[in-house]
């Protein structure tokens, strides 16, 4: 369940202020996917309750996918046990983060690759359109993975109505970016996102390149993780040694399954070595488990001894979600049962920055915030007269200084400010010169209350 914490009350924050109207990247600003924030504004405008539920969604459609995947290869009941238990177990592994992208992106692309193999083209296509916009760095992949059934002739007609698909659905994607005056700021985010992965990695003393992605991965990574990734390789070796993808009397579904795993712990790995940062991307390779499990299954599969397919599957499945012994899978869940219930109660709370703004007596007034990934997602209990002036309302301490002279051009015509302990503190450290000529301002031209460690901030009356 998401969290108001950190990067879910920013998510929370940007999707209700585009419920109200703000266009994404031009009046409201996270460097995210358009349809993950899409999705959640417009499960949001059906209830606010929806939002903070969503993984249930994804995780339904990550087994909907696999049981696509699974069927073709493998009997019907083990289709069942890879998609109810192995799918979700895997998705949940010990780097789990609730209501981020990662998520979504390895369920739409399951649901891609399901779609494709049962060979209904016009959805496929429609769904690769779709992660195309839900989460990029997972597209590559999975396109490739598409492409390569271009090699079995009697694919190309399947792969060709796909194309169509997903150029419409990328076609209509772009059109509503733009009719939302969202297209521009779209495109800037790959750049955003580039830059924020180099200044992370400066920040903390790696170097910018694959090799220093890597040093930080390796930094994250638990044992669990790397004897996942292991027994990925093998199973990988062993779905082209029995699967055999190459021209043979095997199915073609076979075949495509055979080649998919590898490429995908290929590829995948590859966007690992370019965008790691947090160990939560570490969610990214559980789609590759996911692959492998179902590839294990194919092979174990047989009309005999069901019990022993089963049994191996499960414990193929232990074994790849990363949790390695029992007391890290116990100790975790009890972590997260605790971080559960609290998600739980915060689920109608008005954040204390929504409140603050609602003490501002006037009628209708511009704001922006100052503050970090600590806003709880306020923008879920703002008063309706009050309007975000400025898009970028968390800047953090590996910000660019560009990103804090954007912020303080933009706070020159507000009417009010919530102004946080945490961006007070960068006037004392390293983006001092950049966060010292924004709170010098704000001293001089507001009246600053202070409640707890925010501050609501008036413009003063000037005669």
């Amino acid at each position: 369940m998401l969290s108001r914490d950190l990067d879910g009350g920013i998510f929370l924050s940007v999707a209700s202020a585009m419920r109200s109207g703000s266009p994404l990247y031009a009046g409201v600003l996270d460097n995210k996917d358009p349809l993950f924030f899409g999705v959640m504004a417009g499960t949001g405008a059906i209830s606010p309750v929806l939002m903070f539920v969503l993984d249930w969604m994804w995780l339904a459609i990550a087994s909907y996918g696999s049981f696509l995947l699974a069927r073709k290869v493998m009997p019907l009941s083990t289709s069942f046990l890879v998609a109810l238990v192995a799918t979700p177990f895997i998705l949940v592994g010990p780097f789990y983060s609730p209501g981020l992208t990662n998520t979504p992106g390895s369920a739409v692309a399951l649901l891609a690759l399901g779609l494709l193999l049962n060979r209904k083209a016009v959805a496929a296509g429609i769904a690769l359109g779709a992660l195309l916009f839900l989460k990029f760095t997972v597209f590559p992949a999975i396109l490739i993975c598409v492409l390569v059934a271009l090699c079995i002739p009697t694919w190309r007609r399947t792969i060709l109505r796909l194309s169509v698909a997903f150029a419409a659905t990328t076609f209509a994607a772009l059109v509503l970016l733009f009719a939302f005056g969202s297209l521009s700021g779209y495109f800037d985010t790959f750049g955003h996102n580039r830059k924020y992965a180099s200044d992370v990695m400066t920040y903390f003393g790696f170097e910018d390149s694959p090799m220093g992605h890597i040093n930080r991965l390796r930094d994250s990574w638990t044992t669990g993780e790397w004897l996942a990734i292991a027994v990925v390789l093998v199973i990988a070796v062993l779905g082209i040694i029995r699967l055999k993808p190459w021209p043979s009397n095997q199915r073609d579904e076979q075949r495509l399954i055979a080649l998919w795993l590898p490429l995908t712990l290929v590829l995948v790995s590859a966007s690992l070595a370019m965008t790691f940062v947090w160990s939560h991307h570490t969610q990214a390779i559980y789609l590759v488990s996911v692959l492998a499990v179902i590839v294990f299954a194919a092979v174990v599969s047989g009309k005999e001894l069901q019990w022993l397919t089963w049994l191996l599957v499960l414990v193929a499945t232990w074994i790849l979600s990363g949790w390695l012994t029992p007391s890290n899978f116990v100790d975790s869940w009890d972590a997260r049962r605790l971080a559960y219930d609290a998600s739980i109660g915060a689920v109608h709370e008005v954040p204390k920055d929504a409140v603050l703004l609602s003490t501002i007596p006037l009628n209708d007034f511009t704001f922006a915030r100052l503050g970090t990934n600590d806003d709880r997602g306020f923008m879920t209990g703002v008063p309706s007269r009050s309007h975000l002036a400025c898009p970028a309302f968390h800047l953090y301490d590996f910000s660019p200084a560009e990103d804090f002279a954007a912020l303080n051009s933009c706070i020159q015509n507000v009417d009010a400010i919530l102004l946080t302990d945490n961006f007070v503190n960068f006037g004392n450290g390293g983006r001092a010169p950049y966060a010292r000529p924004i709170l010098d301002y704000v001293a001089n031209a507001f009246t600053c209350i202070k409640v707890d460690t925010s501050q609501i901030c008036q413009r003063k009356i000037t005669s």
